[in-house]
């Protein structure tokens, strides 16, 4: 679809958002009451597979829900975890729409488990950017989950840093309570980026047997400017969305999901220079699931949930300009992943005298699949081809004895890897515990020791090929990228001291009070980095003197180990609101004392709202600071940027508002960095846009 096409659908679509606004129609639409929006709790399920409320997870989990999300204004879906303490997202290069996860300094290669609507993430490409991402527009998101660490190993294996739970849309987001079918519009334009988004929801509700929802988004941006007033090159994309999701609910206590995504962005970006290099990029993902679940209400012995899913990621690359090692303009790449993965687990609840007991028990199995095509280049070798099936069985049991609980929990992992001929596997036992009490009603305090487990990736394991020459004009200044065979994967054991805080009329009657705070230390053992090995020595010029850069590797280091603190509270007495998210984290390679790249700066994020008009205006201010970060020159090698590796600090402050015309109508206006400073995120290549200005309208129409 051509861009002209594009906007000319954005522009009907805002025009249909703004009739529909009228009161006539706004009638038929019932608001939340006050009560609905500020009361409730978000509900979790991330931590242990059982519903609690977020505050009262004995664990580092943190929740994002509808309220949360307009407040941030997401321009995509990076900007969703800004005020989350302890959760950054990396791949926030401008020339690239994906979505890399940090978790207390892990990333990359499932460290941090990616799961959206139930079906995990996978997609990885070699190069200079995160090795593990995923494509997703945040217009699509629902609801938003993360729980930081291996506490949440029944989720799967590799996530020693944590999970990242990601449910998109449903009837009830677009439907109310009493109503028998929705639509939700939402058109927004912004200033500098020029981005234009225009998004659709209809959903259907046959009472209480089914529902479904079908919407689509799309969105263009062209090239910004960072905040002294240059243009940041190919920081524009094109992007299209599509989803869909039935439930059915054939009997009591049943419940049958589909789901299917579908995700197409268009963008170009180059690799570092001299010579710059520029690629078009075809993005097409699908994703397809179906998810069954049986809360028998007759027997709390049976909480049984089943599903399974697949998720295919296409990159199609064109080379604009003149590749490495000869390839042509013109020449094309092309990188597929798989994923396929099923999941059954089931909750049984007993009560033993004065002890309320849940067990939770069940399995899960995925394999990716790594294609990848180079016609006139290498990238085949950098992201070989190749497969790898990873498989486990867990058990937990929770018990609360009026102030006490008890979690236990142990979990077996099995991985098999092959690709060039041969084959690796492993598998491991990884145990987890967690004590708390409760001294006081609105007072919590836990202790937790968790481990978990990750296999090495295709990558890996099988990687290999010569690097381009880094330094201009010398052929010969290269290195190679050589396999590992005898990788083994790396264990994490986690020990966590947290306090919840769960206070209700502290100052005044109708005031809350939620916090949670913990420290914690993850010493990862067979951490898994780039290692140097010897390489072929070179010369800068004829008869000049004779030099080598090492080759590089995939390899365990002894031992790393990262500690941090972490702290997010709000607030809350009506009127005015506040929020506030803080994380350190240091990482250190026990093996040579150096730094842990892939651990974030320190970042504070605070915001004080207030809210009017019988809570009708909702408005605030946002202030973000992100720590200075300084990484020694012991934990680059030869292979890392010192560019990168320093960033000084900085500030950055939003504006945010949003006003209910009417029931059914809400305009809302979005102001990032309000002083347009100029700014680089940490192991980012180019400076984040300058002043933003977005403003947008949302309308939802019911029929009863």
């Amino acid at each position: 679809m051509t861009i002209a096409v594009r906007l000319r659908t954005l522009a009907l679509a805002s025009a249909s958002a703004l009739v529909f606004a009228t009161p006539g129609f706004a009638q038929q639409a019932a608001a939340p009451t006050a009560e609905e929006t500020s009361t409730l709790e978000p509900i979790t399920v991330l931590a242990t597979k059982t519903k609690e409320e977020t505050i009262g997870a004995k664990a580092a989990v943190s929740s994002l829900r509808e309220k949360d999300l307009a407040r941030i204004g997401p321009r995509r879906v990076s900007d969703v975890f800004e005020a989350l303490p302890g959760v950054d997202a990396t791949q926030e290069e401008p020339d690239d729409p994906a979505t890399s996860i940090s978790i207390r300094g892990l990333q990359d290669f499932g460290r941090v488990a990616v799961i959206v609507d139930g079906a995990r993430q996978d997609y990885q490409r070699s190069g200079h950017n995160a090795n593990g991402m995923f494509y997703l527009d945040p217009e699509m998101i629902s609801s938003v989950d993360v729980v930081r660490g291996p506490v949440a190993n029944v989720y799967g294996s590799g996530a020693i840093g944590g999970v990242v739970s990601i449910d998109t849309k449903t009837a009830d987001d677009v439907i109310k309570a009493g109503e028998k079918a929705g639509v939700l519009f939402n058109g927004s334009a912004a200033s500098n980026t020029g981005e234009l988004m225009g998004s659709t929801f209809v959903g259907a509700r046959a009472g209480d047997a089914a529902d479904i929802v079908i919407g689509g988004v799309k969105r263009h941006s062209d090239s910004y400017d960072d905040g002294d007033g240059d243009k940041v090159q190919d920081s524009g994309q094109s992007i299209e969305s599509g989803m869909a999701k039935l439930r059915i609910r054939p009997a009591d206590g049943h419940e049958l999901t589909f789901s299917g995504l579908v995700y197409g962005a268009d963008y170009t970006n180059g690799a570092w220079g001299p010579p710059a290099r520029r690629v078009k990029h075809d993005v097409d993902q699908k994703q397809a699931s179906v998810k069954w679940t049986f809360a028998s209400p007759d027997n709390p012995l049976i909480d049984l949930s089943t599903s399974a899913y697949w998720t295919r990621t296409e990159d199609d690359q064109e080379r604009l300009t003149p590749g490495a090692f000869g390839a042509a303009a013109g020449t094309n790449l092309f990188f597929k992943i798989d994923t396929v993965g099923a999941d059954i687990h089931n909750s049984s609840r007993f009560t033993t005298g004065e002890v309320e007991n849940t067990l939770t028990y069940g399995a899960d199995v995925f394999r990716d699949k790594v294609h990848v095509e180079d016609s006139a280049g290498t990238n085949d070798l950098f992201t070989p081809t190749g497969e790898r099936t990873v498989s486990g069985g867990f058990a937990e049991w929770q018990a609360r004895y009026h102030w006490l609980e008890l979690i236990g929990g142990l979990r077996y992992d099995h991985y098999q890897l092959k690709g060039d001929g041969k084959k690796a596997d492993g598998g491991r036992l990884s145990p987890k515990g967690t004590v708390a009490v409760t001294p006081l009603p609105w007072l919590s305090v836990y202790g937790t020791y968790a481990e978990g487990y990750r296999a090495p990736s295709v990558t890996e394991t099988l990687i290999s090929g010569t690097h381009p020459a880094v330094i201009p004009g010398v052929p010969g200044s290269t290195f190679d990228l050589l396999p590992n065979f005898d990788l083994k994967p790396e264990v994490g054991r986690t020990k966590e001291i947290g306090v919840n805080v769960k206070r209700d009329g502290v100052f005044v009657a109708e005031d809350k009070v939620r916090l949670k705070a913990n420290v914690f230390q993850n010493d990862v053992t067979n951490f898994i980095d780039l290692a140097e090995r010897p390489g072929t020595p070179f010369q800068l010029f004829p008869g000049g003197p004779f030099i080598t850069i090492p080759n590089q590797t995939y390899d365990n280091i002894a031992k790393a180990r990262i500690k941090g603190f972490e702290l997010e509270g709000q607030y809350d007495m009506g009127r005015v609101y506040g929020l506030l998210a803080y994380a350190y984290q240091h990482g250190r390679n026990k093996e040579n004392g150096g730094d842990l790249i892939s651990v974030q700066p320190q970042k504070l994020s605070t915001t004080i709202g207030f809210r009017a008009f019988d809570e009708r205006l909702d408005a605030g201010v946002r202030w973000t600071w992100y720590g200075k970060r300084d990484a020694t020159d012991s934990s680059l090698g030869s292979f890392g940027d010192s560019a990168l590796v320093k960033a000084p600090s900085f500030n950055r402050i939003d504006l945010y508002g949003s006003y209910a015309i009417s029931e059914a109508a809400t305009a809302y206006l979005n102001l990032n960095n309000v002083t347009d400073k100029k700014y680089t995120r940490y192991l980012a290549a180019d400076a984040s846009p300058g002043f933003v200005a977005k403003a947008g309208l949302k309308v939802r129409l019911g029929m009863k």
